[in-house]
């Protein structure tokens, strides 16, 4: 069962199937997953982010999809974004 701080999230690595876990939702658990520092990418209009390593392609991390002409690279999670 979630607790107060936690957030459900689908998590992506390269050449694996998505995996839905419940993590704490901070930037410390955030930058554990996609090993460093994060950039985020809205997934179209859905309400949804995109969420990987901002280095990513500077340190060859493994591609993992492509989005229109764009390659997202390494470990990537997927959460709802606050509007607020």
């Amino acid at each position: 069962m979630p607790k107060e701080n936690d957030i459900r999230v689908i998590i992506i690595a390269p050449n694996t199937n998505p995996v839905i876990k419940i993590i704490k939702n901070t930037l410390q658990a955030f930058q554990e997953i996609v090993g460093g520092y994060i950039e985020t990418y809205p997934f179209f209009k859905t309400g949804l982010l995109i969420v990987c390593n901002e280095d990513g392609k500077l340190i060859s991390l493994a591609p993992n999809f492509k989005i229109g002409n764009e390659f997202i690279v390494g470990t990537i999670l997927i959460c709802g974004s606050d509007p607020n």
